[in-house]
């Protein structure tokens, strides 16, 4: 019933221990348990894989794994590279990699990336992490902190769940004169919500 977090708990527990047999199943537990475990994710993922070695969604997740959980930037983005190959339209990936590619200080991959992905998409996630990766670039390329912004302020007054003021990728621009201009209107837009 609703309200029963024990129960949800026990029901999830009891899920994460079954052996999924389909790539949906495998993704579905490797998303379930990438923060607590992120190597079984990956083991997870790398299952789904074995099963549908096109599966956009598992490459994805096992390139999410890799930078997000495991610190491996560079192999994420090797394993976004064949993704991209094949799903250059693939958004999320797409603007991923020029986050990992800002995280590795690549800036001419980094910015074809963002610039790829802004004429596919203007979604609030995309300009966030697009304004994430330019902050990014912005430690040995100080001129692109003004792009970031506007990126993220877009993103910010379009309501994205992000939340700059927590976010490793702005530490940057952290100094620069936007970025409490930015947290203050983060603070004003998620107050109206």
């Amino acid at each position: 019933s609703r309200g029963d977090a024990a129960g949800a708990a026990a029901d999830r527990a009891t899920g994460l221990r079954l052996t999924p047999s389909d790539e949906w199943s495998w993704i579905a537990r490797g998303v379930a348990r990438q923060a607590a475990d992120p190597t079984g994710a990956f083991a997870d993922f790398a299952e789904a894989l074995k099963l549908n070695p096109l599966s956009r969604e598992a490459a994805q997740n096992t390139a999410a794994t890799l930078s997000e959980y495991l610190g491996k930037p560079r192999e994420a983005v090797a394993v976004l590279n064949p993704l991209l190959e094949r799903c250059p339209d693939f958004v999320e990936a797409r603007i991923g990699r020029a986050v990992l590619y800002g995280r590795l200080g690549d800036r001419p991959a980094a910015l074809a990336d963002v610039l790829a992905a802004l004429k596919i998409d203007r979604s609030p996630p995309t300009l966030y992490r697009a304004g994430c990766a330019l902050a990014l670039t912005a430690k040995a390329h100080p001129a692109d902190a003004a792009p970031a912004f506007r990126y993220l302020t877009e993103a910010v007054l379009a309501g994205t769940s992000d939340d700059p003021a927590t976010d490793d990728d702005l530490a940057a621009v952290k100094a620069h004169p936007e970025y409490a201009r930015l947290l203050k209107l983060a603070a004003e837009v998620r107050a109206k919500q």
